[in-house]
């Protein structure tokens, strides 16, 4: 199973895989609401902090996850679809999203990354030859 990260305003690009919501709410559109795998959200506290203690808080709070269990749990969730973590910031912006990349490609090594349509083979969309 191939973990991304991603953000909610690209939900479009998603299809086919499983969305997962790791924040403290989701946008209002959003019906039916995604399941979301609240140990990786943020306390509300932390939502105010500059971006230095931010890192260090949500790092601690990660520091107390397993994350072959959050894994293994996305892994039976999605039933080895792929899956995408999201979250509100667009890419490039500082968020949490990429903080549990990180440590999951630390951690577990599995070269978590956002999600890019064209750096990712759709099997459904093949190039159709000219002659």
């Amino acid at each position: 199973m191939k973990i991304y990260t991603g953000y909610y305003g690209n939900m479009k690009a998603y299809r086919g895989m499983t969305c997962v919501a790791i924040s403290l709410g989701m946008p209002k559109w959003m019906s039916p609401p995604l399941p979301n795998l609240r140990a990786l959200n943020p306390k509300p506290w932390m939502l105010h902090m500059e971006k230095e203690a931010y890192t260090e808080a949500y790092n601690r709070l990660l520091a107390e996850l397993s994350p072959r269990k959050i894994v293994d749990y996305l892994e039976a969730f999605s039933e080895g679809r792929p899956v995408v973590l999201l979250c509100y910031e667009k890419p490039g912006d500082f968020c949490h999203r990429r903080l549990v990349a990180q440590w999951l490609n630390r951690e577990l090594g599995l070269g978590v990354q956002e999600y890019s349509k064209c750096a990712v083979q759709d099997p459904e969309i093949r190039q159709m030859e000219l002659f």
